[in-house]
């Protein structure tokens, strides 16, 4: 199977963002029958409007999209997408209004995710979320579930490492890149009967 995985960069005090760590080790170490590309966004709308074409750079069996969180120590697999935004500026200092989204619902629901599948892992480190936020999380986790043509797309919320946050509450990168791992592992059949579901 082939993935793309994407992170973020820096903004604000995080210089070290563990989401775009992340998504690199992936690519430099795939798992076992994945094939990972790897792209980092800056935290910008823009840099989010113009990695649309990433999602069909390649016939990506799924997209995993990775951000970090700043709400506790867990992995938060993230249900929808919502079709709204805050009024905090991005890392270029723009705001967008709620009309930079396509049209659309105002929620899309992730065709893979669900809670079953956050059971099934059976760790406390993974829960699910029923709202991405209102910032670049939440914008690029809509545009890539709204866009024709791309892959089934999931959203996991990461929480701050080692590196982001030494002297706070943490999860070592090495833990959260081994979930990282067994989600896409749970997530395999799903995506081959989404695909079977598609054809």
């Amino acid at each position: 199977m082939i993935a793309l995985v994407s992170g973020f960069g820096p903004f604000g005090s995080v210089t070290r963002n563990p989401s775009a760590e992340l998504a690199r080790r992936l690519e430099e170490h795939p798992p076992e029958g994945w094939e990972v590309d790897h792209h980092v966004l800056a935290v910008e709308y823009r840099s989010a409007r113009e990695a649309i074409g990433v999602l069909k750079r390649r016939p990506y069996d799924i997209a995993l999209l990775l951000g970090v969180h700043d709400r506790d120590t867990r992995l938060h697999l993230e249900l929808f997408a919502r079709r709204e935004v805050g009024n905090t500026p991005d890392m270029a200092g723009e705001t967008v209004a709620p009309d930079w989204f396509p049209p659309g619902p105002e929620r899309i629901g992730s065709p893979l995710f669900c809670p079953p599948l956050v059971l099934g892992l059976g760790d406390s480190r993974v829960t699910w979320s029923y709202s991405a936020g209102g910032y670049l999380c939440n914008a690029w986790y809509y545009l890539a579930l709204a866009t024709p043509g791309a892959p089934p797309c999931v959203f996991v919320h990461v929480p701050h490492s080692e590196e982001s946050r030494p002297q706070g509450a943490h999860l070592p990168l090495a833990e959260q890149e081994k979930l990282i791992r067994s989600i896409l592992a749970s997530l395999a059949p799903r995506i081959s009967a989404e695909e079977r579901r598609m054809a």
